[in-house]
């Protein structure tokens, strides 16, 4: 059985979404499968892609998804929220960008019904949206594929404490709360942000040369952590500061979190403190031994082929 993971779904690349599919595929390569990335879904093999479809695109899968042997496994990421995704008006005032685009959403969560339909096995990487989408498509067709540990996903030497000359580093999309923490940490400090289109080697350098990496809620009233990000910085031992939200996640122990009121008094508190970087370290190396990925992807294969 031949697997393939599939980009050509997603905007320049898949570059926005290049974490995911290489931990997929590092993931598979653990247990000794070899998953091209290919542009078009092949024919006769289990084709891995994730959630972003077009009209256009959904026509197309379909038809590809009635050829014999080939299946479709699909890596869904985003909110379920009532008939749509990401449709958090309730509890965000005045929210802006995309996910203030309500047609967006719900034309992106019809295409995924479609697409659900046709598939072998649905992964969430939320472990709070498991029940959601298993209402949907159904219990035995739905996992969750955790954010585990990968040696390979290692790409990272950092500096030296001497050598390091980033205070704070945030990566990922700007908003007005995100660019209001940021300004109070950059009164006086060193601060970098990027975002999602920043290519792997800047993102590797800045992440090395930074003391302190940031997981920051998007809007006031968010709920979510991001174990996207709390994953790329445990992998590569970045010391990582996220904001308490309502929903944890399984990798919140591995990182330091502090409430939202006194976030910036602690990301400064934590900056001085000389055995941050040690503390850290101590957390990757419980994560490695604690959450290893060859025997969650293992199950998680068994699961979705039985399904």
């Amino acid at each position: 059985m031949k697997y393939k993971i599939i980009y050509g779904n997603h905007h320049s690349n898949a570059v926005q979404s290049m974490d995911t599919m290489m931990m997929i595929k590092l993931a598979l390569l653990e247990l000794g499968i070899h998953a091209d990335f290919e542009k078009n879904v092949q024919r006769g093999c289990v084709n891995i892609i994730q959630e972003f479809f077009t009209d256009e695109y959904v026509e197309y899968i379909y038809a590809e998804a009635m050829h014999p042997n080939t299946q479709i496994i699909l890596v869904v990421t985003e909110f379920i929220t009532g008939s749509t995704f990401n449709d958090f008006s309730t509890l965000v005032k005045d929210i802006k960008g995309g996910y203030g685009d309500r047609f967006l959403w719900r034309n992106r969560y019809e295409n995924f019904k479609v697409v659900a339909s046709l598939s072998t096995a649905i992964w969430t990487l939320s472990e709070h949206q498991l029940v959601g989408y298993q209402e949907i498509c159904g219990a035995d067709k739905v996992f969750y594929l955790p954010h585990a540990y990968i040696e390979a996903m290692q790409t990272v030497r950092q500096r030296e404490a001497k050598d390091k000359n980033i205070d704070f580093l945030f990566t990922g999309s700007m908003t007005a709360y995100r660019t209001g923490v940021l300004e109070q940490l950059a009164e006086e400090h060193s601060v970098v942000a990027t975002d999602a289109s920043t290519p792997a080697h800047l993102r590797e350098d800045f992440i090395a040369r930074s003391r302190i990496g940031l997981n920051i809620i998007q809007y006031e009233g968010w709920q979510y952590l991001s174990n996207s990000r709390m994953h790329y910085h445990l992998m590569n031992h970045s010391v990582l500061i996220a904001q308490q939200c309502e929903y944890g996640c399984d990798l919140g122990k591995y990182i330091f979190i502090f409430d939202q009121a006194h976030f910036v008094e602690q990301c400064l508190n934590l900056l001085e403190q000389t055995d941050t970087q040690q503390k850290f370290n101590e957390k990757c190396e419980a994560f490695k031994h604690e959450m290893p990925m060859l025997p969650i992807m293992e199950k998680l294969l068994d699961m979705s082929h039985s399904a």
